[in-house]
């Protein structure tokens, strides 16, 4: 862990509980594409990490992760993973 992270992550558990960098906890209970991080001085396309919340057979689960890394699309589901739409 570098200096420039000062001991701070971001972090998502359970039904809709985050942890913000900045220590603050709240929970998200919707249906929704949440974006959990991105660059905020830079651009926002080089780098972003995004969750899709859907309610699943009565439980709210994460249907999608998508990634945005140096040019790079990275989408995870329960069932897949593709790379710059390749599976």
């Amino acid at each position: 862990v570098s200096s420039q992270h000062n001991g701070q992550v971001c972090s998502v558990w359970g039904n809709y509980h985050y942890k913000t960098f900045d220590g603050n906890y709240f929970q998200l209970p919707s249906s929704c594409n949440y974006i959990l991080t991105s660059h905020c001085s830079t651009n926002y396309e080089d780098f972003n990490i995004q969750l899709r919340h859907q309610v699943v057979n009565s439980e709210p689960t994460i249907s999608k992760i998508t990634m945005k890394l140096q040019g790079t699309l990275i989408e995870l589901t329960k069932d897949s993973l593709s790379v710059n739409g390749q599976m």
